[in-house]
């Protein structure tokens, strides 16, 4: 069963802020990651993206990482969090994600938004749940990547901490 993507009515503005900076970039809305909620006319970059989140969010790393190019960049370096930095090839982003697992009972990316950017980028906002291994803590924090796709896999994460940071550096915004 296909499920439309949530309305924009929880605070978040409408497409380009009222701007109209976004021009030809796509926009989804999620609730969750399924996917069953890829929406029809989405471009396959952002279904891509939608199928490596759900992977890793379901800890399948092999099949996670077969979509990613061997030698990709995860630059996390704006990270707030002590596993900042830069990542570089499959050895890197397997050793990142295991630690995510490792310090967190329950760690996912929960996908409130992706907009295609053509033509080979997809920005992500998405909320990282967990709870603290060591201190039972439940932690939640927003944030937003851009996601470049090549020949059909990801060769780039960027992290930003804000959904406006992420729309700067792909030019959707000023």
């Amino acid at each position: 069963m296909l499920r439309e993507p949530a309305p924009l009515g929880d605070g978040a503005a409408p497409t380009g802020h009222g701007s109209g900076h976004l021009g030809a970039a796509r926009r989804c809305r999620f609730n969750s990651m399924s996917k069953e909620q890829v929406v029809g006319g989405v471009e396959l970059n952002v279904e891509l993206v939608a199928r490596f989140l759900e992977l890793v969010n379901g800890q399948q790393l092999d099949a996670a990482l077969a979509m990613v190019d061997p030698a990709a960049v995860l630059d996390w370096s704006r990270s707030e969090a002590p596993d900042g930095g830069i990542h570089r090839g499959h050895d890197a982003w397997r050793a990142w994600m295991s630690s995510r697992w490792e310090g967190l009972t329950g760690a996912t990316f929960v996908t409130r938004e992706l907009i295609e950017v053509p033509p080979d980028r997809v920005l992500v906002v998405a909320d990282m749940r967990g709870t603290g291994r060591a201190s039972g803590l439940e932690i939640e924090a927003l944030g937003a990547s851009v996601i470049e796709v090549r020949e059909g896999s990801l060769v780039r994460v960027t992290l930003f901490q804000t959904k406006g940071e992420a729309l700067q550096a792909v030019g959707l915004e000023r």
